[in-house]
This record gives C-alpha cells, sequence and structure tokens, in this order.
C-alpha cells in the first residue's frame, strides 16, 4: 500500500485500520467499568450500616451497579458482568434488609416498644 492510497483518518494521521483496532481495543476494555460498579456496590454496602438513611443510597448505587453490569456485558466481560448484576440484585438488598432490621430490633429494644 502506497501513500497515496493509505486513507488518512484523524489528526494524528491514523489509518481506517488502526482506528477500527483502537475503537475495538476500547469497546472489549471492561475492567475499569466493572471496577466502577463494585466500587459503588461497595458504597452502597457501607452505607447499608446507616439505619433509615442507608435506604436512600443503597437503592440508587444498586441501580447503578446493575446499570455497570449491563455495560461490562456489552463490552465483553459477561462473567463479570453477571456477578455484578447478582450481586446488585440479590446479595446487597438481602445484606440491607438484615442490616436495618437488626438496627430497628435494636432501637425498637432499646425503647421498650
Amino acid at each position: 500500500m502506497n501513500q497515496e492510497t493509505k486513507t488518512m483518518n484523524g489528526p494524528a494521521g491514523a489509518s481506517s485500520n488502526d482506528l477500527a483496532a483502537q475503537h475495538l481495543a476500547q469497546l472489549t476494555n471492561y475492567k475499569g467499568v466493572a471496577k466502577a460498579g463494585w466500587i459503588c456496590l461497595a458504597i452502597g454496602f457501607v452505607f447499608a450500616f446507616i439505619p433509615v438513611v442507608g435506604w436512600f443510597v443503597v437503592g440508587p448505587m444498586m441501580l447503578v451497579g446493575i446499570i455497570l453490569g449491563i455495560v461490562v456485558m456489552t463490552r465483553g466481560g459477561t462473567g463479570h458482568g453477571i456477578v455484578l448484576i447478582l450481586t446488585a440484585l440479590l446479595v446487597l438488598p438481602i445484606i440491607t434488609i438484615a442490616l436495618q432490621g437488626v438496627a430497628l430490633l435494636a432501637f425498637f429494644s432499646a425503647h421498650g416498644v
């Protein structure tokens, strides 16, 4: 391929094949998104220890975890995405309900209700 037939795209002068490879690499790079999803679920887990107020943080963090799990799955990390979604849908709500229940039980028993 000579210089005349080579198509130039972009400011750096990369060929269309190079740009396609870079785009494919960006689409298949899901580890950063997966890490962000786990960080959101960890924040939700920490706020699950705070009675009543925790619900207002855990719910949105679970939603973000589900959305990021879907993004991870579309970028090629199917296993990671499924585990992220299942954790957001099953594990975090169970932990939150258990911790909130224990906190409310302790509150009511301390106040004689």
